[in-house]
C-alpha cells in the first residue's frame, strides 16, 4: 500500500520511460474515495513540468470522465465527407506537446466506453489519431470494497493498468494543509483525532481529504454560525461533527499565544491532554511560519514532559520543511539558532 506522496513520486518518475515506449501501461491509483487520487495526479503533472524542463504553455492536463461518455465521444463521431467515411476528432484530444491525459472514476464506466479506451490505453492511439510523444495516460478508481458504484473492471482492461493502491496519509495530508493555507485548526486536529481523517459511516458521510479541505474553506469564510454549522454538519456527518465541535470548544481554552512566547516562563503548563495535544499544534505551526518564534517557544517546551516537545518539534519540522519545498518566502527553521541549539542537545533522542 503506497501513500499517496509516494503515488505522486512514482508518476513522475515513471513519466520519462513511459514517454519513451512504443506501448505503455496506464499507472492507475486505486483508493477509498476523496483519499486525495485526483489532486494527486494534478499534483504529479505539476512536478512533471517542472522536473523535466518543460515550457507551461506546452503541457496540460486534460481529465476525462469515462462513465459520463459514450464510445462516440471517446473515439469520434463518423461521418460521410466527400464519399467517404471518416472519424472526427474527440474534442478531448491533446492539443499542446506535453501533457497528462487523466481518466478519472474509470472503475464506473460501462464495459462499451472502457473498450473504446482501450487503444490510447495500451498504443496511445484513438484510430489514426496518435497521441503526442510527450504524453503520458493515467487513470485512478475506488475500489469495490468502497461501495462507491464501481464494476468489476474486465481483464483486457486490468492488463493496461499499472495498479498503485494508495492509503491514507495523515503527515502528507497535514503537511499539504498547513503549506496551503488550510484553516489552522484543521491539521492540528488530524493530530488530535487521527482515526477520523479518513472516517466514513454507513450512509457515506464522515472525513476524507475532500471533505477536511471543504471543513478550511468553511471556516474561512465569512459566514453566520448558524450557516457556518450547517455546512460543517453537512460535510463531517453527525458523528465527526460533534466531535470536530468538541475540538474547537478544546482550542477556545488555549492559551494566548503570542503572550506564551513572549513570556515562556510564566505561561501556565498544568493542561489536560488534550488541550496540551492542541497547544503542541499551534506552536508548531507558529514556529513552521516565523522562525524568529522558536526561542520563546523552546523556552516553554523546555518547562515540559520532553515527549510533548518532541511531539511538537517533529510536527514543526515537518512543517517547515512543507513551507520550503512549496517555495513560500518563508525562513527554514534551521535558520533559528534556538531551534539549532536545541536539536545539537537533544540530537541523540531526536535523529534517532
Amino acid at each position: 500500500m503506497a501513500s499517496i506522496q509516494h503515488a505522486i513520486q512514482t508518476i513522475v518518475e515513471c513519466y520519462p520511460m513511459m514517454t519513451s515506449l512504443p506501448k505503455r501501461l496506464v499507472p492507475t491509483l486505486v483508493g477509498a474515495p476523496g483519499v486525495g487520487k485526483s489532486s494527486a495526479i494534478y499534483q504529479a503533472a505539476e512536478r512533471i513540468v517542472a522536473e523535466n524542463d518543460i515550457e507551461p504553455e506546452d503541457f496540460s492536463v486534460v481529465e476525462l470522465r469515462p462513465v459520463t461518455m459514450d464510445p462516440a465521444e471517446i473515439a469520434g463521431f463518423r461521418i460521410v465527407e466527400n464519399g467517404k467515411t471518416v472519424v472526427t476528432e474527440a474534442d478531448w484530444f491533446p492539443q499542446t506537446k506535453y501533457g497528462v491525459l487523466f481518466m478519472d472514476e474509470l472503475g464506473k464506466a460501462q464495459a462499451a466506453a472502457m473498450n473504446s479506451l482501450s487503444e490510447v490505453m495500451l498504443d496511445h492511439r484513438i484510430g489514426t489519431r496518435a497521441l503526442p510523444a510527450g504524453w503520458l495516460v493515467v487513470a485512478a478508481t475506488n475500489r469495490l470494497s468502497d461501495r462507491a458504484g464501481e464494476g468489476r473492471i474486465p481483464a483486457h482492461i486490468q492488463d493496461r493498468m499499472l495498479t498503485i493502491d494508495v492509503d491514507l496519509d495523515i503527515r502528507g495530508l497535514q503537511e499539504h494543509a498547513i503549506s496551503n493555507g488550510w484553516y489552522d485548526h484543521v491539521p492540528i486536529y488530524f493530530n488530535y483525532r487521527p482515526n477520523f481523517v479518513h472516517h466514513l459511516d454507513a450512509e457515506g458521510k464522515g472525513g476524507t481529504p475532500r471533505s477536511w479541505e471543504m471543513v478550511s474553506n468553511i471556516k474561512k469564510a465569512d459566514l453566520s454560525p448558524e450557516v457556518e454549522n450547517t455546512l460543517l454538519l453537512a460535510a463531517l456527518g453527525e458523528e465527526i461533527h460533534a466531535d470536530w465541535c468538541a475540538f474547537e470548544r478544546v482550542i477556545d481554552k488555549l492559551p494566548n499565544i503570542a503572550e506564551l512566547i513572549a513570556n515562556p516562563d510564566a505561561a501556565r503548563i498544568d493542561y489536560t491532554p488534550d488541550i496540551s495535544y492542541a497547544l503542541m499544534g499551534a506552536l508548531a505551526t507558529t514556529m513552521a511560519r516565523d522562525p524568529g518564534k522558536a526561542s520563546g517557544v523552546i523556552r516553554y517546551l523546555d518547562r515540559l514532559d520532553q515527549e510533548w516537545a518532541f511531539t511538537c518539534m517533529t510536527d514543526a519540522e515537518r512543517f517547515s520543511a512543507s513551507f520550503t519545498e512549496k517555495g513560500d518566502k518563508v525562513k527554514p527553521l534551521s535558520s533559528a539558532k534556538a531551534y539549532t541549539d536545541w536539536l545539537i542537545k537533544h540530537k541523540d533522542v531526536f535523529i534517532h
